[in-house]
């Protein structure tokens, strides 16, 4: 069984990096934030960027906030933040014995996600590391084609992530689709899209890993 990680959400906490990005761009504008703890719900229920800015007021400046923000979002600097999920190293390891694992993620940059990969210490789990989306395609579709590109014929293969994007793009590619509530959207959000299996998070995963070990008939 082939076993697709996504990053952000699935195997790491990114929620300061996404804060404190619309914390420092709101400020630097003159406008209000809101507390983390109300940030935080409004992303995992897919509310956009726009619209939650729009509650303190800042829709006036909301077209150069996302030019921003998206330029913002792998910048190392704020990738500093993230932080490992508890239990993730210790997963990988033991899962690396008897299953090939890959890193699948829609990270535009190469160079900061290896630099990342390498101060987490992750790089030594993964036989392929998979990033980026093409032009023209949906983010979906990317996560599709990125499982493909690893996949030997026939082999079987899941998808762990933490969004519709991981859900979707490993339906497309025929893996099983396993959901975590770790990341950026809530269970309610998640379910919409019904994943094979949804687990609290990735250090579950061994309690069903016999059931995606088993032959199709």
């Amino acid at each position: 069984m082939h076993l697709c990680f996504d990053l952000d959400g699935t195997l790491i906490d990114f929620s300061d990096r996404l804060y404190c990005i619309y914390q420092d761009l709101l400020i630097a504008g003159g406008f209000e934030i809101l507390p983390k703890s109300a940030y935080l719900p409004l992303k995992a229920a897919n509310v956009h960027e726009r619209d939650i800015i729009a509650r303190t007021d800042a829709s006036d400046i909301a077209d150069d906030y996302l030019i921003q923000r998206d330029q913002l979002i792998e910048d190392p600097h704020y990738q500093q933040l993230d932080q490992l999920l508890p239990g993730v190293p210790q997963l990988l390891a033991s899962l690396q014995k008897s299953h090939t694992l890959s890193l699948v993620t829609l990270r535009q940059y190469r160079q900061p996600l290896m630099a990342q990969l390498v101060t987490l210490d992750l790089v030594q789990y993964f036989t392929h590391i998979q990033s980026g989306s093409l032009a023209g395609e949906t983010l979906p579709e990317s996560k599709t084609r990125m499982i493909r590109e690893i996949l030997s014929d026939e082999e079987p293969c899941a998808m762990i992530g933490d969004s519709e994007y991981d859900i979707l793009g490993g339906r497309g590619a025929g893996a099983i689709t396993i959901a975590v509530e770790t990341g950026i959207r809530d269970t309610a959000w998640l379910m919409q899209y019904h994943p094979d299996f949804t687990l609290h998070d990735v250090t579950e995963l061994p309690k069903i890993l016999p059931k995606l070990d088993q032959p199709t008939s």
